[in-house]
C-alpha cells in the first residue's frame, strides 16, 4: 500500500481501519464510515475522503448488501488482520461504540431517539460494546433495548456484569420472544411492566428506567385487566421471584 499510495498511505489506512472492525456484511457509508474512521485515528475525515479512497484504493474494498443497504468490507481477511494488528482491539471497539452512540439523533426532550438510529447501530452496537467492554453502559439505555435488534442483543446479554445492566438483561431475556415479534411500542410496554417491580434498590436498577419507560396505560373497559397487567410464564416468574446478586464491574466510559 505504501508503494502504491506513497505519502497518502497513512490517510488510506485511517479510512480502511473501520472496515477491519466492522460487523455483519460490512460498514455502511452513509453517516458512519467517516465518523468511525475519525474516532479510531484521531484525525478528521469526511465523505470527501471516502470518495478519494474509493478512487485511489478501491481495490481494497468490496461492496456488499445487508438488509437492502450497501455495506463495505475489506477484500481479504488478511488485510483486516494487518489493520487490526497494531491497535488495541478493546479500545478500538470502545471508540466505535462511543461514536455510534454519538451519531444517534436527539429527540425533542434531549434524549437519544433510538428509533432514528442507523440500522447498523441498532443491530450491531451491542457487538461492538461487548468487544469494547462497555456493554453494561449501553444496555442501561432503556430506549436502546426497545429498538435494538433482538437476536443480536440477546446473543450478548450474558456478558453484562454490573448490577443495573444485569437487571436489565434479566428483564429483557424473560420477555425475549415478545421482542422478536412485537413492535417498539409493545416492547416498551413489556419492559415497563418488569422494571418497576424489579427495582428493589437504586443499585440494582438502570438509572434512567423510571423516566425512560412510562408506566403501562390502565386497561380500557373493553380490555380485561388480567390481559393487560398480569404477565404470565417466565415474565411472571421473573417479576415475582427473588432478586439475584450480580457481580459489579466498572464501565470504560459513559455515553453522553
Amino acid at each position: 500500500m505504501a508503494e502504491r499510495l506513497g505519502s497518502d498511505a497513512v490517510r488510506a489506512v485511517g479510512l480502511l481501519r473501520p472496515l477491519a472492525f466492522a460487523e455483519g456484511q460490512g460498514l455502511p457509508w452513509e453517516d458512519l464510515w467517516a465518523p468511525l474512521a475519525s474516532a479510531l485515528s484521531g484525525r478528521t475525515y469526511t465523505d470527501d475522503d471516502i470518495m478519494w479512497l474509493r478512487h485511489a484504493a478501491g481495490a481494497y474494498v468490496v461492496e456488499a448488501t445487508e438488509s437492502g443497504h450497501s455495506a463495505y468490507r475489506l477484500y481479504h481477511e488478511a488485510l483486516a488482520e494487518h489493520l487490526r494488528a497494531d491497535v488495541d482491539a478493546t479500545e478500538a471497539h470502545a471508540r466505535i461504540t462511543r461514536a455510534l452512540v454519538a451519531r444517534v439523533p436527539r429527540a425533542l426532550d434531549g434524549g437519544r431517539d433510538w428509533s432514528r438510529a442507523h440500522p447498523y447501530t441498532r443491530r450491531y452496537l451491542a457487538a461492538h460494546a461487548v468487544r469494547g467492554e462497555v456493554l453494561d453502559v449501553v444496555v442501561t439505555e432503556a430506549e436502546f433495548l426497545v429498538h435494538a435488534d433482538p437476536d443480536e442483543l440477546m446473543s450478548h446479554l450474558r456478558e453484562v456484569r454490573s448490577g443495573p445492566a444485569y437487571r436489565a438483561g434479566e428483564i429483557y431475556r424473560a420477555s425475549f420472544g415478545a421482542h422478536r415479534r412485537e413492535d417498539p411500542n409493545e416492547r416498551r410496554r413489556i419492559l415497563a411492566l418488569g422494571w418497576p417491580r424489579n427495582c428493589r434498590s437504586p443499585s440494582t436498577c438502570p438509572a434512567r428506567s423510571p423516566t425512560s419507560f412510562p408506566r403501562p396505560s390502565p386497561p380500557t373497559s373493553r380490555e380485561p385487566r388480567r390481559a393487560r397487567n398480569r404477565p404470565t410464564g417466565s415474565v411472571a416468574r421473573l417479576l415475582t421471584g427473588p432478586a439475584r446478586t450480580p457481580t459489579a464491574t466498572a464501565a470504560r466510559y459513559s455515553p453522553r
